[in-house]
């Protein structure tokens, strides 16, 4: 899906919108009645760097796998437990704003979540 933004008050002179879009999907296998393994993919293209503002303004193409599992502990608790890697493409600069020992700028990230849901 591509979406184009209209200008935008205060944007300043010349900006006549940007676009954005992106695809994801989702891979899940059902292992019993507790338990399934999720593995999702997904791309998002801002090559005007304006859809992540403020956090980013770098013009670049987001990529992401995530790997989890979700497990129903009892009919009232699921948890959550998930790996992501977030890694740029096409990128004129790095999102995510660090920089390892040498000053180069890193255009990765993993992150380690769990989420607890309660059902009432």
């Amino acid at each position: 899906a591509t979406v184009l933004i209209g200008p935008v008050p205060g944007a300043g002179p010349g900006f006549k919108g940007a676009f954005w879009g992106g695809i994801n999907g989702q891979l899940i296998y059902k292992r019993n009645k507790t338990t399934s393994y999720i593995l999702r993919l997904e791309q998002f293209r801002d090559p005007d760097g304006f859809a992540l503002y403020p956090f980013s303004a770098v013009k670049s193409t987001f990529n992401d796998v995530t790997n989890g599992v979700n497990w129903n502990v009892t009919k009232y608790v699921n948890l959550r437990p998930e790996v992501r890697y977030d890694f740029q493409s096409a990128n004129q600069g790095a999102a995510f704003g660090l920089q390892n020992a040498n000053g180069k700028p890193y255009t990765y990230q993993t992150t380690a979540s769990m989420d607890m849901e309660f059902y009432f």
